[in-house]
């Protein structure tokens, strides 16, 4: 993937827990992120991350985020 640009940030209340946001370029189908960093990768539309069983809360501020910075 190939970053484009910074769209969303979540400083969690008293915490040192910071989540970014971007939106990047696909440059390959295959993705092969570190299995020490992530344990898994979906592919969810909007309504889905707000909605996971394991979803954060923040996630809807992302998706908010997304929708305001992206034409979809």
């Amino acid at each position: 993937m190939r970053p484009i640009r910074c769209v969303w940030r979540w400083d969690k209340p008293d915490s040192n827990l910071t989540l970014w946001g971007w939106t990047a370029d696909l440059l390959s189908e295959s993705l092969s992120p570190d299995p020490l960093e992530v344990a898994e990768v979906m592919w969810l539309r909007g309504e889905e991350v707000a909605e996971h069983p394991d979803a954060l809360p923040s996630n809807r501020l992302f998706v908010q985020a997304l929708k305001e910075n992206v034409e979809f």
